[in-house]
């Protein structure tokens, strides 16, 4: 689940004089007293920090994949805050950059690669400041066993979706910083199997599964396209992108637990919720059967929206997702291990999807 991949950035170790210098416009003529390296996450770097006279946390976020990502995540709090917990956003800086885009996938959203510049030997991130959010990762909860929880935690992460939903688009695509669509997806379904295609027969994603099962994979995929027609309906909506256990805080409060804060919308992009519903669900064999139940009673309960067939058309969505990690210029055992089981087992339970 994840667990063992290997990290795509390293984490960006700072100087003292670094650390106060990004801290200043936030807090002037306070010390910073105490900094803790987050370890979750595969990108990004985050520190936990402490500065003198604030009792509170705060969280320093450096962007290493993506500057433009610093921008989109003030527009998105900005926009979800009053229906969806996140952190608050106290400052963000934008570093002068060059980028060159790499015209692949991750998680269904283009990435570039970043390249600082370097002022007087000093290197200027982009990056954020916010808030501490107290509570522990819902991954946590579902590792513990503890099925109220699991339960109680599950049907919140439905409503928390489908109050990310009410926010809709004219047309799907990825944003620009102000989150207008600056990229659109292809109509029909060029949008799912173009892509793949390309991770199979043009790039490394098929010479990693071998001949057999990338042809196996693409025949699935193109026999059951169709199921994909129903999202059509819907308009699109935002996406998380990312929406699963590592990513979502929660806590218990007086009689139940609740989420305290959704996390790392870097990838969030204009399109169909069967997204953030696949990624929740993408190791559903795993979990209690009352964590899917939950989840999906909790995400209709408060408006969200399901295409018929909507279990196979989330699955199909994520393959996208799971040919991207295969074709990741990162030759990580693990994660190919991973992501081949989570293709197999997709094509060999397929008649367990039927709803």
């Amino acid at each position: 689940m994840q667990n063992n991949w290997s990290r795509r950035y390293d984490f960006v170790a700072l100087e003292a004089d670094q650390l106060a210098s990004m801290l200043h416009p936030v807090f002037p003529g306070r010390q910073v007293t105490s900094v803790e390296l987050l370890t979750a996450g595969l990108v990004n770097t985050n520190y936990k920090i402490r500065v003198s006279g604030l009792d509170e946390a705060f969280v320093l976020r450096i962007y290493l994949r993506d500057q433009e990502a610093c921008a989109r995540d003030r527009a998105i709090f900005e926009l979800v805050q009053d229906q969806v917990p996140v952190p608050e956003l106290l400052y963000t800086h934008i570093a002068e950059v060059r980028s060159e885009t790499n015209n692949t996938y991750t998680d269904s959203v283009q990435y570039e690669t970043v390249y600082p510049t370097k002022t007087s030997g000093n290197t200027h991130f982009t990056y954020a400041v916010m808030k501490w959010v107290d509570g522990v990762l819902l991954s946590d909860v579902l590792a513990g066993k503890d099925d109220t929880a699991i339960a109680e935690c599950a049907y919140d992460a439905g409503v928390k979706l489908a109050n990310i939903g009410k926010h809709t688009f004219p047309q799907a695509g990825f944003f620009g910083p102000d989150l207008t669509v600056a990229q659109p997806f292809p109509e029909g379904d060029g949008g799912f199997l173009s892509p793949i295609e390309q991770f199979l027969f043009k790039e490394r994603g098929g010479q990693r599964l071998g001949p057999v099962l990338r042809d196996q994979l693409w025949q699935f995929v193109t026999d059951n396209v169709d199921y994909l027609k129903a999202q059509d309906e819907a308009p699109p909506s935002l996406v998380h992108a990312d929406y699963k256990g590592f990513n979502i805080l929660v806590r218990q409060e007086p009689g139940h637990w609740r989420i305290s804060a959704v996390l790392d919308w870097e990838f969030a992009f204009a399109g169909s919720q069967l997204t953030d519903i696949a990624n929740m669900l993408r190791y559903d064999r795993m979990h209690p059967p009352a964590f899917e139940a939950q989840f999906i009673q909790g995400f209709q309960d408060q408006g969200g929206h399901l295409p018929v067939q909507w279990k196979r058309a989330s699955k199909l969505v994520d393959l996208l997702s799971l040919c991207y990690f295969m074709n990741s210029p990162i030759p990580d055992d693990a994660r190919l291990t991973e992501t081949t089981g989570l293709i197999v087992g997709t094509m060999d339970h397929w008649e367990e999807y039927a709803r």
